[in-house]
């Protein structure tokens, strides 16, 4: 054992003392839509979580500034939050981009083109919308075209949704974006191969978690805010997280066609104080811990679902370590 615990701290020094800055990415979708909550935010929640933010001193940062943090290891203020919105609903120009505006937060749209409407009745922005907040350092990022999951598509058929899409946004807007948000959050090994390829430098999952050094540049994790969990309790634990930085995990891919599942990790912290929980029907059976190990054994997986693993380790009520991932449970 004690050979063991020498090695750890000689061979991965790097994760055993990393940074502990906060570093945290909010995902919105809709505000004002209070019939869908589950993507939903309103609006006096939505204000009171940025005036937290504001009389509290956090660092908002325009997405942008997580290329040179991963490939010039530029650093980040402490404290520091990114803020996203995936779809480009009509009520982010209506709701969203003035509030934001007001306490001159930046922030990012993740735009599934095809949706880009000028219909009066559509429930999505027109592009004399988006180039209107572009034109005000509104950052506008890839989606997809279609907004289909890609866990469904070959090779050929994913590059033509990112494509059409970039197609479309430099067409309108002039640029070619390099950040990227899965629908629905879905991704894999194979998506992060392609979209590696096609010159793509960040993707975002909706995986919840803060973000680290450490963290793979593809598989970017984020925090769903929305009335269902948007209380400003819930929204304090959430920017003030920490990253739980996992490494050596098992299985490498998310896609499992199985009903069972292993999972293995290390950290940097002692393996019996990190709790571990999946979601919907799935149950966690067995657990080991090694020291620094942690071994899952999962059952109940159902053909067809998602279920998320999120693992956080509780110092005390404002020091949460968080990690997050999805594994989808498909047949091919």
């Amino acid at each position: 054992m004690i050979l063991f615990i020498f090695l750890f701290f000689f061979i991965f020094p790097k994760y055993t003392f990393a940074i502990d800055n906060s570093i945290v990415v909010l995902m919105y979708h809709r505000f004002n839509q209070t019939d869908l909550s589950s993507t939903n935010i309103n609006t006096d929640e939505f204000v009171e979580q940025m005036s937290f933010l504001k009389k509290n001193n956090y660092t908002v940062l325009p997405l942008s500034s997580l290329i040179s943090f991963f490939q010039k290891k530029e650093k980040l203020p402490n404290k520091t939050v990114f803020i996203t919105i995936d779809d480009g609903y009509k009520s982010v120009y209506q709701y969203a981009y003035p509030i934001l505006k007001s306490f001159e937060f930046p922030f990012s749209v993740f735009l599934s083109t095809n949706f880009v409407s000028n219909e009066h009745n559509s429930d999505f922005m027109s592009w004399e919308m988006i180039k209107e907040m572009h034109l005000d350092n509104v950052e506008i990022f890839n989606h997809t075209s279609d907004h289909e999951s890609l866990l469904d598509q070959n090779e050929e058929e994913i590059i033509e949704s990112i494509s059409n899409a970039q197609d479309e946004i430099k067409k309108n807007l002039d640029i070619l974006p390099s950040i990227f948000s899965y629908p629905y959050g879905e991704n894999s090994e194979k998506t992060k191969f392609i979209l590696k390829k096609i010159g793509f430098d960040l993707a975002f999952t909706q995986n919840s978690g803060p973000i680290s050094i450490y963290s793979d540049q593809y598989f970017l994790p984020r925090f769903p805010i929305n009335s269902e969990f948007g209380s400003i309790e819930r929204f304090k634990m959430v920017v003030n997280t920490k990253p739980l930085n996992i490494f050596n995990f098992s299985p490498d891919d998310t896609i499992i066609k199985t009903d069972d599942l292993l999972i293995e990790f290390t950290s940097g912290y002692i393996a019996q104080k990190i709790n571990c929980y999946i979601s919907n029907s799935a149950r966690i059976i067995e657990i080991k811990n090694h020291s620094y190990q942690k071994y899952l054994k999962i059952s109940g997986l159902e053909k067809k679902k998602n279920y998320r693993l999120n693992c956080t380790l509780v110092k005390n009520k404002e020091e949460v370590y968080w990690f997050g991932k999805t594994f989808y449970v498909r047949e091919n």
